[in-house]
């Protein structure tokens, strides 16, 4: 491995209780547990268990050494950034960023969290047809 490539390496190794593998700096999120909603009236999706999930992982994130102002959260759905900052908020952690992936263009954290709310393939095909995202069956 170069040089370089071991310093990132090292890097991460304080973070190594939270990252499922050395020097790898990605968790998978798997929200299928969760439960997509609507709000009457509302055309964007929620998922309130993902939602909490997102904060456990800012708490541990927080836990490892990183500041409030290194984290960022990206979900493709208004209602879900709303309902995450939500939960920021009452859980005292409002420096962390929240919003759309058009939001967090241009800029760079140490880490992100993105939020798919999707659990349901049903809706995955939903979304595809009506052109808000592209969905391959495998």
């Amino acid at each position: 491995m170069p040089a370089r490539a071991e310093q990132y390496v090292d890097a991460l190794e304080k973070y190594r209780e939270i990252l499922p593998q050395r020097g790898f700096p990605f968790i998978l999120l798997d929200g299928a547990s969760g439960t997509e909603a609507r709000q009457t009236g509302s055309f964007s999706w929620f998922n309130a268990k993902e939602a909490v999930q997102v904060l456990s992982y800012c708490k541990k994130v927080l836990k490892a050494g990183l500041s409030q102002s290194d984290v960022g959260i990206i979900s493709p759905y208004r209602q879900q950034v709303v309902e995450i900052r939500k939960i920021l908020m009452l859980s005292k952690l409002t420096d962390i960023r929240v919003g759309s992936t058009e939001e967090f263009q241009g800029t760079e954290y140490k880490c992100i969290i993105i939020s798919t709310v999707r659990a349901n393939e049903r809706l995955l095909e939903y979304d595809a047809r009506k052109g808000i995202t592209v969905y391959i069956r495998l």
